[in-house]
This record gives C-alpha cells, structure tokens and sequence, in this order.
C-alpha cells in the first residue's frame, strides 16, 4: 500500500507503525474477548463468533476511524513537515484499515478452528469491578444528554484555554537557540 502511494519504508513509516502497534492488537483483543463473553453466556461456538462479530464490528472501525482522523491534518502541512508526516499517516492508516479486515475476518476464523468453550469459573474479584463498572456506564446512559453536555462544555474551555497558547511551527525558530544558552 506504500509502495502504490509513491512511498517506501524508511525511519517515518516505521515510526507509524510503532505508533499504530497497540491499537493493530486492540482490534484483535476485542473481537477475542467478545466472543469468550459470548461463549460464556451459552452460545455454541459458531452462533457466539456471529454475535461477537456483529457487536464489535461498529465500534472498532469507529476506533480506526478515530485514530486515522488524528493523522488527517498532516495532508495539509506544508514543505518540510509534509514530507516528513505524510508518509508515517498513511503507514498507519494502512495498518489500521489492514488490522480491522484482518480482526474482521481472520480472527472469527480462527476462534472458530481453535477456541473451545471454558468450564465455568467462580466469580473473581475482577468479574465484580466489571459488573460494578457495568452499571455505573448503565446509570450514565441514563443521562446521555447531561453527560454529553458536560463533555462539551469541558472540551470548548480546553480549546479556549489550550487553543492560543499552542504553536503552529513543525520547527519553531529559535528553540535551538534557546537550548545551546541553557546548555552553556
């Protein structure tokens, strides 16, 4: 996919792909983990990966989305900066779009070949925190409009506080400078 967008791999693309590694096994992580929850709640195998496939799929290509959309503001650099991150946004854009396919259709695929229903376990500590965790989301969604609100109004104060006081400059002018003074 480089190679037809007129890039190779070199220090940057590398670089995107180290950046993307976590969220490449994310997707996979997920898609694993729906399917143990879903076996556990008593499906048969086949109909538990249909169920995980289907309850995962929106949410991680939003996830992609999500993290390729941080890379887009890149295609509108200019000189220097562009030619240093373009290529590492589309090296992980490319690995994105590649590890949703492949936890789109490998992974069930696998899971259908290798997993095995569990025995059932005793509840731990952790299967508690879970529930905790599950009604405190349920008791939020019960007050989408307020929480949603509260999120906009905390993103918009950052944005008028942070907004001013960030740079612009890929290389700000006199950085160097600054630093050789401090080094004296």
């Amino acid at each position: 996919s480089l190679w037809l967008s007129g890039h190779t791999l070199n220090l940057m693309t590398l670089g995107g792909l180290a950046l993307a590694v976590g969220v490449l096994v994310d997707e996979a992580t997920v898609a694993i983990e729906q399917i143990h929850a879903q076996m556990a709640r008593g499906l048969s195998r086949g109909r538990a990966i249909l169920e995980a496939s289907r309850l995962t799929s929106v949410p991680r290509l939003l996830a992609m989305l999500s993290v390729v959309a941080v890379f887009v503001p890149s295609f509108f650099m200019q000189g220097i900066a562009r030619q240093l991150f373009v290529p590492l946004s589309l090296a992980v854009a490319f690995a994105m779009a590649a590890s949703y396919l492949l936890s789109s259709t490998l992974v069930p695929v696998l899971a259908a070949w290798f997993m095995h229903p569990a025995a059932h376990v005793r509840e731990t500590w952790l299967d508690r925190l879970k529930a905790r965790y599950q009604r405190l989301l349920g008791r939020l969604l019960e007050r989408r409009a307020l929480l949603v609100a509260g999120y906009l109004l905390v993103t918009v104060a950052v944005v008028v506080v942070a907004g001013p006081r960030l740079g612009t400059e890929i290389f700000p002018t006199g950085g160097v400078q600054q630093f050789q003074v401090r080094l004296r």
